[in-house]
């Protein structure tokens, strides 16, 4: 027979888990790995981001109302709205701990490739 401190079904033993806290119970800090540096980068990142597709979309409902062709321009619009959302999903899940740290260099990569996106939305606009 098992005594209180063996394994029982070949798990772990009760003995061999120690006193620390699970991860699930742990309290979550979020933003304890960023320096003040980091956090103001990201933030400067973000409101260079949001300031890029603000004045494209702004260019595409203007161009779309004015054109005859319209819904080509508010599909441009729209696929700015999805590259934010798809952004703000990693942004997400990068706070609340489900993507490591360290992938946050993917979100650096999207945002520039929506900055790219939302200048090549401007010309396309602007022609």
């Amino acid at each position: 027979m098992a005594t209180e401190n063996t394994a029982i079904f070949g798990g772990e033993s009760i003995a061999d888990k120690g006193s620390s806290p699970s991860s699930e119970q742990a309290p979550v800090y979020h933003g304890t790995y960023e320096s003040k540096g980091q956090k103001y980068t990201l933030y400067g990142f973000i409101s260079v981001i949001v300031l890029m597709v603000v004045i494209a979309f702004i260019l595409c409902i203007k161009q779309g109302v004015s054109s005859t062709q319209g819904f080509l321009f508010f599909l441009l619009a729209l696929n700015l709205v999805g590259f934010i959302f798809i952004e703000i999903m990693i942004l997400r899940m990068i706070r609340s701990g489900d993507l490591a740290k360290e992938k946050a260099w993917f979100l650096y990569f999207l945002g520039a490739c929506t900055i790219a996106e939302a200048l090549f939305v401007d010309i396309v606009v602007m022609n």
